[in-house]
């Protein structure tokens, strides 16, 4: 193994779950030297890619994919507000959850459904110490609380905020958030961003108007 797969495989050891740009900034290696010894780490399966969305992230290769999973959900904003918030009050109903992320029940309500498809959050009218005056309502808690504890211990903060996350690496890959009204002020009632999560476009409705942005960073 040569001197770069060693470098780029201990920042996939340390920090599993980046993507290719975040790699090459934490390695310095050029694009091509990069994809190069990228290929031949997961060819000889000393990495592994899983794709969302076709956009690769690296990961050691006895990670197990739940593992991966949750690793990919603490580093996105929203959805590690609703895990640590879960883990302080072991359950929430959604109210709660809106309260505790301080983010739009629009907001919450996309990734808290991601949670639930994750099957790293579960939903149902339990009973809950935290919230009892919720027992007709619908509550959330963790499916494996100690399994996220030992992985938020295992990777520290510093590793899972490498890579600020959110909805906008599935709709617009490697490319920067923007907040529309600093880019077209005059719109005051539109916008995209909530505090750094991108909603997903298909959620909006914008009649009349087409804005294209082709943005090259």
């Amino acid at each position: 193994m040569s001197s770069n797969q060693e470098i780029i495989k201990n920042v996939v050891t340390k920090h599993p779950g980046l993507r290719f740009h975040e790699i090459k900034k934490e390695t310095k290696l050029a694009n091509g030297t990069l994809q190069h010894h990228l290929s031949r780490l997961e060819n000889s399966k000393d990495i592994s890619a899983r794709y969302v969305e076709k956009i690769p992230r690296y990961y050691v290769p006895n990670m197990e994919e739940k593992s991966q999973v949750v690793l990919l959900r603490l580093r996105q904003t929203t959805t590690s507000k609703i895990v640590k918030s879960l883990l302080k009050h072991d359950c929430l109903n959604f109210s709660q959850l809106v309260k505790e992320t301080k983010k739009s029940a629009g907001t919450v309500s996309v990734y808290k459904n991601m949670l639930l498809k994750d099957k790293i959050i579960v939903g149902n009218t339990d009973e809950c110490s935290s919230c009892p005056d919720s027992a007709a309502k619908i509550k959330y808690r963790l499916v494996d609380p100690q399994m996220i504890r030992t992985l938020i211990g295992e990777y520290g903060k510093s590793s899972l905020r490498k890579s600020s996350d959110n909805l906008a690496d599935i709709f617009w890959p490697q490319r920067r958030p923007i907040n529309i009204l600093t880019v077209v002020p005059e719109l005051p009632q539109l916008s995209i961003s909530d505090g750094g999560d991108i909603v997903p476009p298909s959620i909006f409705t914008i009649a009349s108007l087409t804005v294209i942005f082709i943005l090259h960073f």
